[in-house]
C-alpha cells in the first residue's frame, strides 16, 4: 500500500469523526447504528481506496528524459540472484556499490529536500519534494535574471557526498547540478570544493553528457552511452549502482542451470565450484584484483576503434576475461617512454600529476588497483607466500562469522581480520608476535607505531575530502619523498619531526643511506614545510593528519592552531575544510565558527581567532624541539620564517582527479 495515500486516508477517517459524534448523540439507537456503520463504510471505503492507488510513473522504457535500464540478453539482474542467494543480496543491498547511482526517491536522496534555500557565492538554490519526484530551483545558469527549476532524475554517492543531475533536453544526456550535499558535515558544497580543485575551476560543466560518457563506466551495471551524431544520448543500463553481475558476470545461463535443484545440491555436496558463473574468490590471483580493478584503476582505451565500441555497446571486459585484452592501464612507473603514458601525457600533460606522485604512486582515491600492481606482495609470488590481491584485505560480502554491524563492515567492506595485523603476518610469519612486530618497527608494542599499515602504507592519497591509506605496500624513504614530493610514514606520524631525523634513524634501525639534505630538512619540521611550501594535495594531507589520532598521540597538538589557522585561510576548499575538521578536535577550538565557504574576510577572521587563542595559551611546543616548529623559547611563532616559506608555496594549479 502506497505510505502517502495511507496516511491521506487516515487523516479523512478522523476528520469524519464529528459527524460520528453526532450520530452517536442522537436518542434513536437505530440513528446511533447507522451513523456507526456508515463511519465505518467510509472509512473502510477510503482504505480501500489507498490500497488500489498507486502513483502515476511511466513504464522504464517510456522515460526519455535519463539513462534507462534496460534488460540484455544473457543477464539476468540483482532482482532474480536475490531469489536464491538472500544473504548475499542482503549485504550487497547495504554495501555503497549497490547505492553508487540511484533513482532519486525518499529513501535515496540524502540531502534535505523540504525547499529551504541555500546561498554559496552568492548563488541561491534549494531542493524540493513536490508529488514523490524532487526539483532543483536555482539562479539561471546562463546569468541571467530569474530563477529555473530542474528535476532531478538520478543520484551519485551515499556515503560521503551525493550529485544530483538532470536532464539537458537532449536525449537520455544528464548534466550535473554544481552543488553536492556532503552528508558527514550535513551541508551542500560547491564542485570546486567537493573536489580538491582550484577555485573557480570545477570538473563539470552546464553541457551535461559527464555521466553517459565517463561516470557510468563504473557506477552502473553493463552501461552503453549510446551517443549520437546530433550530441544526444540514448544511454542504457542493466542496473544503476553496481550490482551482482559487475563482479560476477553475466548471470542468465546460471540460473537456468540451477533450475534443476538436484544439480545444486549436488554441487553444495562435493564442495565443487559452479563454472555457470563466475567467482571471484576462485580465479587465480591476477584475475581476481582485476574484478576490482576494472573499476578501481586509471585506464585510458586502447585505440579509437575500441572507444567507439564502447561507446555504442559498453565495455567488453567481463569478470573472468583478461583485463589487458580491453583497456590499457595508465602506469605512470613506467616512464613517458611506455606507448600508454604517452599517449595521455599527449592528450593532457598534466593527467600524470592529477593522478601519481613523480614516482607512479598512486595519490587519488578509488584507483587502488594501479597502488597494487606496483606492490611487492602483488609482484613477488611464492611457495610460502601467494600473491597479495584485492581480496587478501576486502570481503565484498560480510562474512556469518563477523561480528561487526553491517554499517561497520560496509565502510569499507574490510575483512574482520583486516582491522588489526593478521592479514600481514599471514605472509610475513616472521612478525607474528607481538614482540615480534615491536622489535621491527622500533616502537612499543601494541603502539600505532608497530601497526603494518601504518609503515607500509600510510595515507599518501587523498579524496573524498580525506587522507587515504595508499595501495602500494613500500616502506619509508626519505630520499623518495625528497624525490616525489610524497610524505613519508613517519613524518606523517611524528609531525613534529624534520626529516634529518627521520634519515638519523631509519640509517641507524634499517641501514638505509642518508640523502644529502637542505639546512630546512634538518631544521624545520616536514609537515610544516609541507604545510606552508608545499601544492594544494600536500597541505591537504598535512591537514587531515594534525586531526589523527595517532599522529596526534606521537607528535601534540598544542604547536599545530597556527599551522591550522593558516590552511584555514587555503585558497582550495578541499584544504579549507579538512583543516577545519582537525583544528575542531582540539578542545579548545571544538565551538569554532567558521565556514569554510564564508566570503574570504569571514574566513580570515576565524583563522585570526585560532591564531589569537592559541597565543593566549601557548605551551612552548609542549615540551617539544620548539625550533623544528619554528618557535622561540618562549612558544612564540617565528612569523618572519612563516613569510619565508610562504613565499616559497608551490602554486602550480593542481586537480586530484578522484
Amino acid at each position: 500500500m502506497n505510505p502517502e495515500a495511507l496516511a491521506t486516508s487516515a487523516l479523512l477517517a478522523l476528520g469524519l469523526l464529528p459527524i460520528l459524534a453526532l450520530g452517536l448523540s442522537a436518542r434513536s439507537r437505530t440513528a446511533r447504528r447507522v451513523a456507526v456503520a456508515a463511519w465505518l463504510a467510509a472509512s473502510a471505503a477510503l482504505f480501500a481506496l489507498a490500497g488500489w492507488y498507486r502513483p502515476v510513473t511511466l513504464p522504464e522504457s517510456r522515460v526519455a528524459e535519463r539513462p534507462i535500464r534496460a534488460a540484455e540478453e544473457g543477464f539476468a539482474t540483482s532482482d532474480t540472484c536475490r531469489e536464491c542467494h538472500p544473504r548475499q543480496d542482503a549485504t550487497w543491498r547495504r554495501s555503497y556499490h549497490r547505492t553508487m547511482t540511484q533513482t532519486p526517491s525518499a529513501e535515496s536522496v540524502r540531502a534535505p529536500a523540504d525547499g529551504r534555500e541555500t546561498e554559496i557565492d552568492g548563488q541561491r538554490f534549494s531542493l524540493r519534494r513536490r508529488d514523490g519526484e524532487y526539483f532543483m530551483t536555482s539562479q539561471d545558469p546562463g546569468g541571467t535574471e530569474g530563477t529555473v527549476e530542474r528535476k532531478v532524475v538520478l543520484t551519485t554517492g551515499s556515503h560521503h557526498q551525493q550529485a544530483y543531475w538532470f536532464p539537458t533536453g537532449n536525449g537520455r544526456k544528464i548534466s550535473v547540478f554544481h552543488y553536492f550535499y556532503q552528508i558527514e558535515e550535513s551541508r551542500w558544497l560547491s564542485v570546486d570544493s567537493a573536489f580538491l580543485s582550484p577555485p573557480g575551476m570545477p570538473q563539470f560543466t552546464l553541457g551535461g553528457g559527464e555521466w553517459n560518457f565517463t561516470c557510468n563506466r563504473c557506477h552502473a551495471t553493463r552501461s552503453k552511452p549510446r551517443l549520437e551524431e546530433s550530441g544526444a544520448a540514448d544511454t542504457h543500463v542493466l542496473e544503476f549502482g553496481i550490482s551482482c553481475e559487475s563482479c560476477h558476470g553475466a548471470g542468465a545461463a546460471h540460473v537456468e542451470a540451477n533450475q534443476d535443484p538436484r544439480r545444486r545440491y549436488a554441487l553444495h555436496a562435493g564442495g565443487e565450484h559452479d563454472a555457470t558463473i563466475v567467482n571471484p574468490t576462485t580465479l587465480d590471483p591476477r584475475r581476481a584484483s582485476q574484478v576490482c580493478g576494472q573499476c578501481h584503476g586509471v585506464f585510458a582505451d586502447k585505440d579509437q576503434d575500441a572507444l567507439l565500441k564502447w561507446a555504442e555497446e559498453g565495455l567488453s571486459y567481463r569478470p573472468g576475461d583478461e583485463l589487458t585484452d580491453s583497456r590499457a592501464i595508465v602506469r605512470y612507473s613506467l616512464g613517458p617512454e611506455d606507448p600508454t603514458v604517452a599517449a595521455v601525457l599527449a592528450r593532457e600533460p598534466m593527467a600524470m600529476r592529477n593522478k601519481f606522485w613523480s614516482d607512479g604512486m598512486v595519490r587519488i582515491s578509488g584507483r587502488e588497483y594501479n597502488g597494487l600492481l606496483e606492490s611487492p606482495c602483488y609482484v613477488k609470488e611464492s611457495a610460502t607466500r601467494p600473491r597479495m590481491t584485492c581480496m587478501s584485505c576486502h570481503r565484498l560480502h560480510k562474512a556469518d562469522d563477523d561480528p561487526r554491524s553491517l554499517d561497520a563492515w560496509a565502510d569499507d567492506q574490510l575483512n574482520a581480520s583486516a582491522e588489526g595485523d593478521a592479514n600481514c603476518v599471514q605472509c610475513h610469519h616472521e612478525y607474528d608476535a607481538d614482540a615480534a612486530r615491536a622489535a621491527h618497527s622500533h616502537h612499543g608494542p601494541g603502539s600505532a607505531g608497530t601497526r603494518c599499515v601504518n609503515c607500509h602504507m600510510p595515507h599518501t592519497t587523498y579524496g573524498l575530502l580525506k587522507a587515504e591509506r595508499s595501495h602500494t605496500i613500500d616502506s619509508p624513504d626519505v630520499r623518495r619523498a625528497l624525490e616525489t614530493g610524497r610524505p613519508n610514514a613517519c613524518n606523517l606520524c611524528h609531525l613534529d619531526r624534520t626529516l634529518g631525523w627521520t634519515a638519523k634513524y631509519l640509517k641507524e634501525w634499517y641501514g638505509m643511506e642518508s640523502p644529502a639534505l637542505e639546512e630546512d630538512d634538518t631544521a624545520i619540521a616536514a609537515a610544516v614545510l609541507w604545510a606552508l611550501k608545499g601544492d594544494a594535495g600536500q597541505r591537504a594531507l598535512v591537514a587531515w593528519h594534525m586531526g589523527w589520532p595517532p599522529a596526534i598521540e606521537a607528535s601534540g597538538a598544542g604547536w599545530m592552531p597556527p599551522y591550522l589557522s593558516q590552511l584555514l585561510r587555503d585558497e582550495y576548499g578541499a584544504v579549507r575544510l579538512t583543516a577545519y575538521r582537525s583544528i575542531r578536535t582540539q578542545p579548545d577550538y571544538a565551538d569554532l565558527k567558521y565556514d569554510f565557504l564564508a566570503p574570504r574576510a569571514s574566513r580570515a577572521e576565524a583563522a585570526r581567532r585560532v591564531y589569537a587563542i592559541w597565543a593566549g595559551r601557548r605551551r612552548a611546543g609542549d615540551g617539544r624541539d620548539g625550533r623544528a616548529l619554528l618557535l622561540d623559547e618562549g612558544g612564540n611563532l617565528n612569523t618572519e620564517l612563516v613569510r619565508r616559506l610562504l613565499s616559497r608555496r608551490d602554486m602550480r594549479p593542481i586537480y586530484l582527479n578522484e
